[in-house]
């Protein structure tokens, strides 16, 4: 017979199981979605100003676009942004002029256009096969169109005025100071500010692939020994085991 102290005991008992196991449940469930999130982190950084500026309204004025003269160059209901930045977003987007007296209030609104007509943008998409232009990057998610000579300041929206760049190489075309330069036979050159060329790694890009037998003379020069085995995984197919994950960092966080 089971004395009320004992089943008092295994009550106690089973509910902090449960709570344990509630815990755990939680922390797994934390540990997934922290993984998804780490999955989606850098294309989220790439997105987040375009996503402001679909989501909310950037007003620059003209003359802050072309020449960058101080003016008004900011979202709606958010920060101030520097006058490259801008010309980054309207490199492909909605556009709606706006004619505004002394005041600020608008005299006339006219029509929203795209920066890049839809019809354009498939035979740009068409032209570089749906990747990223700048030498290297293999990038077919999260494209821009980008205007070689910006149409703010006088370029054409045409599709010899056109590149395909990823959202992480098209600031650094604007806010980083990178050149890109077409050449006489119609290939594009990008170049750091100094003038050095960077060497393309992918096919079917800017400049041809380098020899891969210097690579193997270099790696010898520095002792390094690269075979197939290099890069082996040691993962043996089997699922992560969140719960020890989560368990693992939490044991680290209370340590510190």
């Amino acid at each position: 017979m089971i004395s009320q102290e004992t089943h008092s005991a295994e009550r106690r008992k089973a509910e902090w199981n449960e709570a344990r196991f509630s815990e755990r449940k939680s922390l797994e469930n934390l540990g997934h979605r922290i993984i998804q999130l780490a999955g989606h982190l850098n294309a989220a950084n790439y997105r987040f100003l375009m996503l402001i500026a679909e989501w909310d309204r950037l007003h620059v004025d003209a003359e802050t676009l072309r020449d960058s003269v101080p003016g008004r160059c900011s979202f709606e209901h958010g920060p101030s942004v520097s006058a490259e930045t801008s010309r980054r977003l309207s490199c492909d987007c909605s556009i709606v002029p706006i004619i505004e007296n002394g005041d600020g209030e608008p005299l006339n609104v006219g029509r929203k256009t795209r920066s890049i007509p839809p019809a354009l943008h498939r035979a740009l998409n068409s032209r570089d096969k749906g990747c990223c232009c700048f030498p290297g990057c293999p990038n077919t998610r999260y494209l821009d169109g980008h205007h070689i000579k910006h149409w703010a300041h006088g370029g054409e929206t045409k599709l010899s005025n056109l590149l395909s760049l990823c959202r992480f190489h098209h600031r650094q075309v604007h806010e980083g100071n990178v050149v890109v330069r077409v050449l006489d036979d119609g290939a594009v050159r990008f170049l750091t500010q100094d003038g050095r060329s960077f060497d393309s790694t992918a096919p079917d890009r800017t400049r041809p692939l380098s020899d891969w037998h210097q690579l193997v003379k270099d790696h010898e020069e520095q002792g390094l020994s690269i075979d197939r085995h290099t890069a082996a995984t040691r993962w043996d197919g089997g699922a992560c085991d969140y719960s020890i994950a989560v368990d693992s960092l939490l044991r680290r966080w209370r340590q510190h």
